[in-house]
């Protein structure tokens, strides 16, 4: 007999039960990790759900607004109780966490956050805005559209994958500038290369130097927990 996950992977469920006390513990030790003990949206003290496609972990209540957002946007789930964790689940909370979902998503700020006694009608709103749309997230000073490299395709495209998630790729120009957290790992493919892929590791002496047009703040890492 085959268990799915949240994320739509098939595994034995036969195997999913004979780890689920290891796989339990370790959703455990995540959660009581300092920067998981506090709700990733509200910032309550105590996290008892999680959303596994985003992969942060949440309060009680938080975790029922992202139960009435849909599934397309969270994927929620309870870190105790009867719920079994697959291996790819838990290994997208190992990989992401609070800490590197407020560096995706960005953190609101304390007036743009709904007050906790706010309507659920409104901390929907404020989800639905913070994780599909993408609202709080960080932003580039970008001087023209995303290029669409599916419609119109480059020979020196490449693509630039992100932590197994791949950004559309478009044409690599000197004056382009892409900024990411300190430590994330690109890999770049050139479609006539004849080997695979290359990772490459940023650290902080990869990221452009400020501008006059694009001013880098000197604690932009700092902002993010780095």
């Amino acid at each position: 007999m085959m268990w799915r996950s949240k994320l739509g992977n098939d595994f034995d469920k036969a195997m999913i039960e004979r780890s689920e006390a290891r796989n339990k513990a370790e959703i455990d030790r995540l959660r009581l990790l300092p920067e998981n003990r506090f709700c990733a949206d509200c910032g309550k003290r105590g996290t008892v759900w999680a959303s596994v496609n985003i992969g942060v972990f949440l309060c009680l209540t938080c975790g029922s607004h992202h139960r009435s957002i849909g599934t397309h946007i969270s994927k929620p789930k309870g870190c105790t109780g009867t719920y079994l964790w697959g291996p790819d689940e838990i290994a997208q909370m190992q990989n992401i966490g609070n800490k590197r979902a407020a560096q995706i998503y960005g953190a609101a700020s304390a007036d743009e956050r709904p007050s906790p006694n706010a309507s659920d009608a409104t901390w929907r709103k404020f989800l639905v805005e913070k994780y599909q749309q993408k609202k709080y997230a960080p932003r580039l000073h970008q001087k023209e559209p995303e290029f669409d490299f599916f419609s119109h395709p480059h020979p020196r495209s490449a693509g630039v994958s992100f932590g197994g998630f791949m950004k559309a790729p478009r044409p690599f120009q000197d004056k382009d500038a892409l900024v990411l957290a300190q430590g994330d790992l690109l890999s770049f493919h050139e479609p006539n290369a004849s080997r695979g892929s290359s990772w490459v590791s940023l650290q902080e002496s990869s990221f452009p130097k400020a501008t006059a047009k694009g001013q880098q703040s000197p604690d932009f890492f700092a902002e993010f927990g780095l």
